[in-house]
């Protein structure tokens, strides 16, 4: 039974979760779009992006006190993409204080999926990870794709709830206004019944 088929088995039969541990060799850290285009006032906010900013923050903290893997993803429209908001400008960089260090992984996406015609399946397997902890923006696009993705190819996908994020937006038919905690918790409860873990920062081990 494929490894992912075999994990969603455990889900649906209620098995234990594997315990999240920044000094595992086999877990990494990804950071997900946390960048510029995102921050307040901004053409596509976060709401309470600072404050996911710090949770996420201290994540980072913990996996490099321990030497942990951690990954940075950043997006970038591609340059005849009709529709951008972050493209390859001052809004489609990291956060001042929220950025890589010399010598982590850095990788480039042009869709919703971190794994999408970038490297990042072959560096996680190169480098043994078995686990990915993901955390940034948004909660029900980059982090849902990279989840789902992530999980076909095998791969043991944790979502961090308080440090993801989203924006409200209108419903298709215009009427009601959807909160951005609507979509994070909308996103986190799909994935939870059998694409993913759902923890939250508290839970990960040092």
């Amino acid at each position: 039974m494929p490894a992912a088929a075999y994990r969603f088995r455990e889900k649906i039969l209620r098995v234990p979760n594997v315990p999240v541990s920044a000094s595992s060799k086999k877990s990494a850290l990804l950071v997900i779009d946390v960048q510029g285009a995102y921050a307040p006032g901004a053409p596509v906010e976060i709401t309470d992006v600072t404050q996911h900013n710090e949770v996420i923050k201290g994540l980072v903290q913990k996996y490099r006190q321990v030497d942990g893997e951690v990954i940075w993803i950043l997006h970038h429209e591609l340059e005849e993409d009709p529709v951008s908001y972050n493209a390859k400008d001052a809004s489609g960089d990291f956060f001042d204080d929220l950025r890589p260090n010399a010598g982590e992984k850095v990788i480039i996406k042009h869709m919703p999926s971190s794994f999408h015609e970038t490297d990042l399946q072959e560096y996680l397997e190169s480098k043994g990870i078995k686990q990915i902890v993901l955390t940034g923006y948004m909660a029900q696009v980059c982090i849902t794709s990279t989840t789902v993705y992530g999980f076909h190819l095998g791969f043991d996908v944790v979502i961090v709830r308080d440090a993801i994020g989203s924006h409200e937006c209108l419903t298709p038919d215009g009427e009601r206004l959807v909160t951005a905690a609507e979509l994070v918790e909308g996103a986190v409860n799909l994935l939870h019944d059998g694409f993913g873990t759902v923890i939250t920062a508290a839970d990960v081990q040092a």
